[in-house]
């Protein structure tokens, strides 16, 4: 059986500070049959000569969209219409992919056609320096993303996710 590509699309704006390990985690996927785009939106720091360094020798396919996308979601938008995968995996440039997530998410995905999205559970990790800032308490407060659509199981309709009554608490963005 054919694997279906996956392109793992990653929107930057001044993330010198994380995109190296962000990419390098694209990269390090148990799944191979991906493709790697970036799309900057404009970065005055270090970013795109970083995620060039990071995405030079390596076996996956990888794109940098030509122009400066500005703006977070033309920048998103951008890089779905470019991708040439059959699933999208946006990798933020502060995230990190564990080793088997492309993988794992792929084979749910293929277990039933019936299936249109697919997210999983995240850690946050909260930067030294921004220790006791109020982002870290949101942090904090939050780390459990998903807890917001109640008991999860490896499949779920959507109306019973949607159905939740905690759905449109805090934090609204469940699945980022």
């Amino acid at each position: 059986m054919q694997r279906p590509l996956v392109s793992i699309c990653v929107p930057s704006y001044n993330g010198e500070l994380f995109i190296g390990e962000a990419l390098s985690s694209a990269f390090s996927q148990t799944y191979s049959k991906i493709e790697v785009i970036i799309s900057d939106s404009g970065s005055t720091d270090g970013t795109v000569g970083i995620a060039r360094e990071v995405t030079s020798n390596r076996d996956a396919a990888v794109r940098f969209l030509p122009d400066t996308t500005v703006g977070m979601v033309r920048n998103w938008n951008a890089l779905a219409n470019t991708a040439r995968g059959v699933y999208l995996k946006f990798l933020f440039q502060d995230d990190v992919l564990a080793p088997d997530c492309v993988e794992k998410m792929v084979a749910l995905a293929e277990r039933d056609a019936r299936i249109g999205l697919v997210f999983c559970r995240r850690h946050l990790i909260v930067e030294p320096s921004a220790e006791g800032t109020s982002v870290a308490q949101w942090y904090r407060r939050h780390a459990d993303l998903a807890r917001g659509l109640g008991a999860l199981r490896a499949v779920r309709e959507g109306t019973q996710l949607l159905a939740s009554r905690s759905l449109l608490d805090e934090p609204l963005n469940k699945m980022r």
